[in-house]
């Protein structure tokens, strides 16, 4: 699979990163938010053919699945300062990848498990709460591996590019 790349994305206001994931055909993964702490996130999750994605939203707690068997692009706008609602716009089109984009400027951690289809998965943790860095392990089902150090102090952001 082939990574998509990201424009027109501003990210000077707070401390954020993005994750790019790209999967081939038949695979599946699934994004856990905890958003018990104000914060505000846009999801971008674009599948290929046979792919399929679900994504749990803890507000207590809230899931969404994607049926990707076709030709998908959906993209999730998550409000949650109020901690208990969020908007859902989707927008159907051919893409081959999925962009996750957190916002970390209220310190809350964010844990992304991806799940192939080979049985090989990936867990990405970001946790940009006292400005540390973070490690991001990937086991893609091309059988690559690669390890990831972020260093998410103020503004700064990222993007990790996976497939």
């Amino acid at each position: 699979a082939s990574s998509s790349s990201l424009t027109g994305v501003d990210f000077s206001a707070f401390i954020s990163s993005v994750v790019n994931v790209d999967c081939i055909a038949s695979t599946s993964f699934e994004f856990n938010f905890d958003c018990s702490i104000s914060s505000s996130f846009i999801k971008n999750v674009d599948c290929l053919t046979s792919a399929s994605s679900g994504i749990n939203v803890d507000f207590g707690s809230s899931v969404i699945n994607f049926d990707c068997s076709i030709l998908t692009s959906s993209v999730i706008n998550v409000d949650c300062a109020a901690s208990t609602s969020f908007v859902i716009n989707v927008d159907w089109s051919d893409s081959e990848s999925s962009v996750v984009n957190f916002d970390c400027s209220d310190s809350t951690s964010s844990v992304v498990n991806v799940d192939c289809s080979d049985s090989t998965s990936s867990v990405v943790n970001v946790d940009c709460s006292d400005s540390t860095s973070s490690v991001v392990n990937v086991d893609c089902s091309d059988s690559t591996n690669s390890g990831v150090n972020v260093d998410c102090s103020a503004s700064a952001s990222f993007v990790i590019n996976v497939g």
